[in-house]
């Protein structure tokens, strides 16, 4: 009886290990199916540049070490955490000054003055913030702000920086100022991807529509997102200043005519 009891329990043991086996198996299906779809964005805009596979391999793996030295890691980590040696490491390091210095400062420019909008803040507090980018990047952006007068610089016992006007859109014209909107754009997204799939939260959504609008219309969608939109969510940040529990939410809206998906899905022209 007591060999036939123990019998049973080896076998739920073994079920209960199959089954956590097969639950990681579906989980690492699933991510690979995410990052696979995810990558189908990049991948177009490669295969339209006409992108050797080999430079594309080579941005991956500079936009792979970027994301680890934006959480604050050291070269010694990353060269072990993707398996290169310090010297490969180095030189991902040098490909990233070179190539996106000034879009990043871009974007790391607006994150201050995002910051700042919401409450006059000292750059030690800001590099405290930040703990991600380093000290001095931060500095060289702020002092870009104040030049631009996009900040202000507040005298005191301990100086301290305020935005210089009121809700901004930061609209320019400039390829840099459009890739740091790609940018925003894409970490929008990646979140409510992770969010949608690996944390089933209810507060991220994700809508996809497809619809048919006459050309004389097509400019009721930018009056319905500064008439309406735009000042409705204008309204609700104004609201939520000085609310303890007010949720941060990063919100992406954009439309296209079909023609320019189905172009990039088009054969390459000989």
């Amino acid at each position: 009886m007591a060999s036939g009891q123990s019998s049973r329990d080896g076998e739920g043991v073994s079920e209960d290990k199959e089954s956590s086996s097969d639950a990681e198996i579906m989980r690492q299906e699933v991510e690979q199916h995410v990052l696979y779809a995810t990558l189908r964005p990049a991948v177009r805009l490669a295969r339209r540049f006409r992108m050797p596979l080999k430079e594309f391999g080579q941005w991956s793996e500079v936009g792979y070490f970027h994301e680890m030295r934006r959480r604050g890691m050291k070269m010694r980590e990353i060269s072990a955490a993707l398996g290169v040696s310090m010297r490969k490491a180095a030189l991902l390091s040098k490909q990233l000054k070179e190539s996106f210095f000034e879009p990043e400062q871009h974007g790391l420019a607006r994150r201050i003055e995002f910051m700042v909008w919401a409450e006059p803040l000292s750059l030690a507090r800001m590099q405290q913030a930040m703990p991600d980018e380093p000290p001095e990047e931060i500095e060289q952006a702020l002092e870009r702000l104040v030049e631009e007068e996009r900040v202000i610089a507040r005298q005191g016992r301990v100086v301290t920086y305020t935005v210089a006007r009121g809700a901004s859109r930061l609209v320019r014209a400039s390829w840099v100022a459009k890739i740091d909107a790609l940018n925003q754009l894409l970490d929008t997204v990646t979140g409510a991807v992770h969010a949608r799939f690996f944390d089933a939260d209810p507060n991220a959504m994700a809508r996809n529509l497809q619809l048919r609008v006459r050309e004389e219309d097509l400019g009721e969608l930018q009056r319905l997102y500064e008439e309406l939109i735009w000042e409705r969510l204008s309204a609700l940040d104004e609201a939520a200043q000085g609310c303890e529990d007010a949720v941060s939410i990063d919100l992406a809206i954009c439309w296209t005519p079909h023609e320019h998906i189905e172009a990039l899905s088009e054969p390459d022209e000989s």
